[in-house]
């Protein structure tokens, strides 16, 4: 895009400057080219000037706060080249290189070293991975649920009796262990806790607490329902003359929720609670001769579902008010102590972390909220640090705002001008970390509050809507527009999927004259199939849909014009990769598609990792007598399962280690088996465990039999990658083979596992499985959308 194609809406999104600035980008809309542009005109406006260095830019990957960068110094360098000699630009492009263009990690882990002696934290302290905190947490609550046993207090024991069914602990550490991940999203998180321990406060009327106010909320929706519902039940019989006897009861039902729903604001839950479950709808008068008429048998299909509706309303007020209160007043000491033990958590958890000399990406958005406020009755107060950055900083710009959540939006906050100095953009509907603690909400609240810019009056703070989709056609965004408006509401989505929200085309596209680009395939298997089956079945319709494609010679745009599709030009999207993906690749293979993936998880689970693993606890304990049968049934010793049955013949009573000592006198090919371990088993009581690793591959010839194998290049990977793990954890400060043996099975214990290769590679020609998270920001010509039921 240059200044010639922007639109009305992009301008306006490069040009206000006079306030905070709200984008909501919808896809496709040019958000990066508008956010580019904007910084341009920012660093070369000579009369309100900007040095490059005082631009904040927080992006939300690496990947785009590099392209970002790298984007702002090639338009420099462009504009450079044509004024030679004007030394500002040239000024600004050396000063970019300082400027902060980063992830909210990278800017909080620089402001964190930058002022290391105001916390208590090391100097050198490290982003420790996910596998390590993992077990700093399990080391973290069993510290503080053993405390809690000896000193048998009534209050835990009562917690443990309520959550744990299963005669353990699970059950409880896992809901401990959400709770920390949540309130870690808010700024001050045991501030939170405190707040909340509040809603359970039985002085109020049941109809003020604040449950009682979400039930009245939810119970108002429900009716709602039932309304739109009658009216538009008496509209189809007010057009059927042959079904009018069934209107006075219609009237008198719409009329009776009317005078319900008008009670949930002014009167007493149990005043409410006896008009709701007092209610019974009108007797039907009887019409005969109409059992087939379509009409007759909707409006009655709507009468059902509404019954059905106040069936669940009449259970939600199925206790009287002194019910409710006595109900909050068990509840209170019940949560009490739940966050009682979850505060005791997380100090325990942040102390070995300290000890460690470790953090994780939680902590640093933490220990920089630290730095710049502190809580106060209203909200907050900014140190001397937010106040200094405050003044650093003349822009800050948020991309992916929707993402962001409210310890995120607080450090935002404190280090700009009261907001004023803010720009953010992002896109709801795109918003899909929640299970990273996102909160969308945040940027929905700015949106609705923030007025449409006008730039004849330029009132700020402000919003605008880039609504134009430069990337796909009309057919797809029709598509989208249609599902949104069906599926989207505050109830579901946090947002009404209005005007104001819709996609419209933006780009002009060369007709190819095919078939429609979008359409909606529907496979009746429920009847007859399993879950492993249902995803076979799809991966051999998809495949199937792909080879006609291909072999129709199904035409595809890219920068040169048309062309006939490839393989690499289809995707197929996922819910959840983990559970689906391997069937898919293993059906679509067998069709004669080549496929590829990207594994997120099941390294532990992989044969060739799996089998070395399994060596290694053989090399610090050979008396363990599964991971042997692993290794001995595996191509590093290859033995048989009848030579296995063998050697437990003739020492039926002995360790299967033993009985393999006994084995290998009679047996050459034990020996030399025997004659390696001993070497390795030598070699680990010395050497860090990367490199035993290595040394294993090569001694052994193991690399060279997976590359052997189907996938070997990935099996290949997966190795290289074990060795990686150990040669990250060997650098943390834990030595030996001993160590990293008991790492591995603390993961395994926990069911935590680690991320295997990545499957695509230089296979380029080859169909995608990916997961929708993962997809984000990718194109692909022709996608596939499976697995929705």
């Amino acid at each position: 895009m240059d200044g010639n194609t922007w639109t009305k809406a992009q301008k306006d999104a490069i040009k206000a400057k006079g306030g905070s600035v709200l984008v909501s980008a919808a896809a496709g809309s040019g958000k990066t080219a508008v956010l580019v542009q904007r910084v341009i005109e920012i660093l070369t406006d000579k009369k309100n000037v900007c040095e490059a260095n005082r631009l904040l830019i927080v992006t939300f990957t690496k990947a785009a706060a590099a392209e970002m960068r790298e984007r702002i110094n090639r338009r420099l360098a462009e504009l450079i080249e044509q004024n030679p000699g004007d030394t500002f630009l040239k000024r600004q492009q050396i000063l970019l290189s300082s400027a902060h263009i980063s992830t909210i990690h990278s800017f909080c882990s620089s402001l964190i070293k930058d002022n290391f002696y105001k916390l208590d934290i090391p100097k050198e302290f490290r982003i420790a991975d996910s596998s390590e905190i993992a077990l700093l947490r399990e080391d973290a609550i069993n510290e503080v649920f053993e405390e809690n046993y000896k000193a048998s207090r009534g209050a835990f024991l009562h917690l443990i009796e309520i959550f744990n069914n299963d005669k353990n602990d699970k059950k409880l550490v896992e809901i401990i262990n959400s709770l920390y991940d949540f309130i870690r999203s808010y700024p001050f998180p045991k501030k939170w806790l405190d707040e909340k321990l509040q809603m359970y406060d039985s002085s109020l009327p049941a109809e003020k607490s604040a449950f009682g106010q979400i039930i009245l909320n939810y119970a108002e929706s429900l009716l709602c329902y039932c309304s739109d519902a009658l009216i538009s039940a008496k509209t189809l019989i007010s057009k059927e003359e042959k079904l009018s006897a069934y209107l006075t009861s219609f009237e008198q039902d719409l009329s009776a929720i009317q005078q319900i729903k008008d009670s949930l604001k002014s009167e007493s839950w149990d005043d409410i609670a006896e008009k709701i479950n007092n209610f019974t709808m009108s007797t039907l008068k009887r019409i005969t001769g109409e059992h087939d008429n379509p009409v007759k048998l909707k409006v009655l299909s709507i009468r059902k579902q509404i019954k059905s509706t106040l069936l669940e309303l009449q259970g939600l007020f199925a206790e009287k008010a002194s019910d409710c209160i006595d109900d909050t007043k068990r509840l209170f000491p019940i949560v009490k102590e739940l966050f009682c033990i979850v505060r005791d958590f997380y100090e325990k958890l942040e102390e070995l972390k300290r000890k460690s000399s470790i953090c994780d990406f939680g902590d640093l958005e933490h220990l920089s909220i630290k730095l710049l406020v502190s809580p106060s009755q209203s909200d907050f107060e900014r140190t001397e640090v937010a106040k200094e950055l405050s003044e650093k900083f003349k822009y800050i710009m948020i991309d992916e705002c929707q993402d962001i959540n409210a310890a995120q939006d607080m450090i935002f906050k404190a280090i700009s001008k009261d907001e004023a100095n803010l720009f953010t953009v992002g896109d709801v509907k795109q918003s899909i970390y929640r299970f990273r603690q996102a909160m969308p909400e945040i940027f929905l609240d700015r949106k609705e509050r923030y007025k449409k810019y006008d730039e004849k009056a330029a009132e700020y703070p402000a919003k605008i809507i880039l609504d134009r989709n430069f990337r796909s056609r009309k057919e797809i965004l029709d598509m989208v527009n249609f599902i949104f408006r069906k599926i989207m509401s505050r109830e579901i989505g946090e947002m009404e999927y209005t005007k104001e929200e819709e996609l419209r085309l933006g780009a002009v596209f060369e007709d190819n004259s095919q078939d429609s680009t979008v359409e909606l395939k529907v496979l009746d298997l429920s009847t007859k199939y399993d879950d492993e089956n249902l995803d076979a079945a799809e991966a051999r319709y998809i495949s199937a849909q792909i080879y006609k494609m291909i072999t129709q010679g199904y035409k595809v745009k890219d920068k040169d014009g048309f062309r006939a599709v490839t393989f690499r030009d289809f995707c197929i999207l996922l819910r959840n990769t983990n559970k689906h993906t391997q069937i898919f690749a293993k059906e679509m293979l067998a069709c004669g598609i080549p496929t590829i993936y990207d594994n997120t998880g099941g390294f532990f689970s992989t044969n060739e990792v799996s089998v070395i693993t399994s060596l290694l606890n053989v090399i610090d304990n050979p008396v363990q007598d599964v991971p042997l049968i692993s290794v001995l049934l595996s191509p590093i010793a290859g033995f048989s399962v009848d030579d296995l049955a063998f050697l437990r013949a003739q020492s039926p009573d002995l360790p299967l280690y033993f009985a393999f000592l006994e084995y290998s006198k009679i047996n050459e090919r034990a020996k030399l088996f025997l004659d390696k371990l001993k070497k390795w088993r030598a070699l680990a009581a010395t050497m860090r465990s990367d490199k035993l690793i290595n040394y294993i591959y090569a001694d052994s010839g193991y690399i060279n039999t997976v590359q052997a194998m189907p996938l070997g290049q990935i099996r290949l990977n997966n190795l290289r990658l074990l060795a990686e793990y150990a040669r990250n954890f060997e650098a943390n400060e834990r030595k030996g083979l001993g160590s990293f043996v008991v790492f591995i099975n603390r993961l395994k214990e926990q069911k935590f596992d680690l991320n295997a290769a990545s499957s695509f590679s230089k296979l380029d020609n080859a169909v995608r499985i990916m997961s929708i998270h993962k997809s984000k920001g990718l194109e692909f010509p022709v996608c596939f959308i499976a697995n929705c039921s």
